[in-house]
């Protein structure tokens, strides 16, 4: 088996060129395993982070939905009027 793959890589230069890329790319971790580990830490904390803040952000919008809500229709809503911008009866209302 192994050696018909071998023969259909090294027919292809695409495969063989990724096949090796990825052998140096192995060397490089055993050759450089600090390096290496740091550098998967890294990643690793920087998906758990934006992943975090990602779940952070949906629940304060779920809570602030939820609030909102359970103002009802009695309530008074407050916004932002420009200089000179006149209102009608029922705006007043």
């Amino acid at each position: 088996m192994l050696r018909i793959l071998t023969g259909f890589v090294e027919r292809h230069p695409i495969l063989m060129a990724v096949n090796e890329a990825i052998g140096i790319g192995f060397q490089g971790i055993r050759a450089y395993k600090m390096r290496a580990f740091l550098t998967i830490l890294g990643v690793v904390m920087g998906i758990m982070t934006v992943t975090g803040m990602s779940s952070i952000v949906a629940g304060l919008n779920a809570s602030m939905a939820r609030q909102i809500a359970t103002l009802g229709s009695s309530t008074i809503f407050i916004r932002p009027q420009a200089p000179g911008e006149n209102l009608d009866d029922d705006e007043w209302r």
